[in-house]
């Protein structure tokens, strides 16, 4: 199919899709004429179309039929740039100022009606069917997740083991095919078999894979050797079957929805680049421009400046309803935000006086706890055991993968200490005594790393980024400590701080000594 031909059956997807919305819709005849506005109680259509880009763009705006005081306005730009066929549909819901509901999240049909009859790339294909992939997919598959043009979170599904599971399940856990048809446009979604999985963890790493049934969703932006694990989120089978939401509905189907949810917020919230678009407001200037360069009647240059001007208006009217909204949205997650972390403080607080009070009857639920034999098993142990007390930087997981100290089980009881007597004694829920004791049991001591001035001499081997892609640096002011000696079989290190407002231990170095410019 030529480009001449796509923009023609992309046209008339558009056109039947307005005619089952818009009371009078124009034929495409029309479109391709003057500009066109027409307002039918409330439903209000206007279209611009520039031949010398083959540039057509769409705006219809209308009330919402449930909600009063709430529209919605769909806009499509369509047009040939670089020898491609560019498509972009922006959506916005309005609501009366002040309102502090939360938006609903949509995407029109036309989006799936292009999919399915032309087909949509947003970095790869997008047809409303999951990857599937293969042994020789995985490098293409590693290039796609890092690719800095990826826009869209890809959510990848993993083969579970019904004897693991101990229950009947399907070759998935969740349905790979509703969920890339509802998360059309808003999400890659990719199933990766068994064998693949295994694969994939030995190029990546068991950290960053996922597998046996397990859910992972790989951001916009992934910098295996930066992000956290924290940001890329690993769902395991039993948090997926057992899912539950706010209306008590409990399973993996809760969970799709869980995502689907996400992956427009990602959407609404992130910034795109609508350069390559051109909406009406924009190309009825641009047209006005094009037409008043063009002609010579100087009697007409005054009404192409004045429809000129008039588009620039609305288009910064329109820019700055955008902000409004951009801005109001902002607000609405920001206190989503602050809930959150006020609920994760309610419930460490919470964790800690269970835990303090099970101590007290004689037992410790960290005693329980499997400790790692490997040091490439120690960063899953964190994330699942020592959630919320203690996290390890990606900076800490690359160190380990180098790590020649022989003890793996003194570094896991040192992190163990600080995500307990030391996380505590920070809370004031014990005093530094205890936490003292315990490093003397274990033959550590807990000193300053480096004072700022040595630090600073340094360069960044003291530093680490936190929180994570912020830009800000901090110090790995602490650190446990045990041996003198310069073979890294004997010298243990763990190079942690404070940080105060998650109230958790950051740990960025471990177990080997950093090495100063004197060393």
């Amino acid at each position: 199919m030529t480009l001449s031909d796509a923009w023609e059956r992309s046209a008339l997807l558009i056109h039947r899709w307005l005619e089952q919305r818009f009371p009078e819709t124009p034929s495409i005849e029309q479109w391709l004429g003057s500009d066109y506005s027409r307002d039918i109680g409330g439903h209000i259509l206007e279209s611009s179309y520039l031949s010398s880009e083959q540039a057509l763009a769409i705006r219809y705006q209308h009330p919402d039929s449930e909600v009063a005081q709430r529209t919605w306005t769909t806009e499509i730009s369509l047009r040939v740039a670089n020898e491609l066929l560019m498509l972009g549909i922006r959506v916005d819901s309005s609501y009366p100022s002040g309102t502090r509901e939360r938006p609903v999240l949509a995407r029109p049909r036309i989006v799936s009606d292009v999919a399915r009859d032309l087909g949509l790339r947003i970095g790869r294909r997008l047809d409303g069917r999951p990857w599937r992939l293969n042994l020789d997919d995985i490098e293409e598959f590693r290039e796609f997740l890092l690719s800095p043009d990826r826009i869209l979170p890809v959510y990848v599904l993993t083969q579970p083991d019904p004897e693991q599971l101990d229950i009947e399940v399907s070759e998935f856990l969740l349905d790979g095919r509703r969920l890339a048809r509802e998360t059309l446009g808003v999400a890659h979604v990719v199933e990766m078999p068994r064998e693949v999985s295994f694969a994939w963890t030995d190029l990546v790493g068991k950290e960053w894979s996922a597998f046996l049934g397990a859910v992972r969703t790989y951001r916009p932006g992934l910098d295996f050797a930066r992000d956290t694990l924290y940001s890329h989120p690993l769902a395991l089978p039993d948090k997926i079957l057992f899912w539950k939401d706010d209306d008590g509905n409990i399973g993996e189907k809760v969970f799709e929805k869980f995502l689907m949810r996400k992956a427009f917020e990602q959407g609404a919230i992130s910034a795109i680049d609508w350069t390559q678009c051109k909406f009406v407001f924009e190309l009825q200037s641009e047209k006005a421009r094009v037409m008043r360069e063009a002609g010579d009647d100087s009697e007409s240059w005054k009404t192409l400046y004045e429809q000129e001007i008039e588009a620039l208006n609305r288009q910064i009217e329109d820019m700055r309803k955008g902000n409004s909204e951009a801005s109001q949205l902002a607000q609405l997650y920001s206190d989503e935000n602050e809930r959150l972390k006020q609920l994760n403080y309610n419930l460490q607080a919470r964790c800690l006086q269970l835990q303090g009070a099970l101590q007290d009857k004689g037992t410790d639920p960290d005693d329980a706890l499997p400790i790692p034999t490997e040091y490439d098993q120690i960063p899953e142990w964190v994330e699942t055991s020592l959630a919320g007390r203690l996290e390890m930087l990606p900076r800490a997981t690359r160190s380990l993968k180098d790590a020649q100290y022989e003890d793996v089980g003194l570094v896991c009881q040192s992190l163990l200490l600080l995500a307990n007597d030391y996380h505590k004694m920070r809370l004031r829920m014990s005093d530094s005594t205890e936490f003292e004791s315990k490093c003397l049991a274990l033959g550590l001591e807990n000193a300053p790393s480096i004072t700022k001035t040595r630090a600073g001499e340094e360069g960044d081997t003291y530093y680490v980024e936190y929180p994570p892609n912020s830009g800000r640096k901090q110090l790995l002011s602490q650190h446990l400590r045990k041996g003198n000696d310069r073979d890294a079989r004997h010298c243990l290190r763990v190079y942690y701080f404070w940080d105060q407002e998650s109230n958790q231990v950051i740990v960025g170095s471990l177990p080997g000594h950093l090495n100063t410019r004197s060393s």
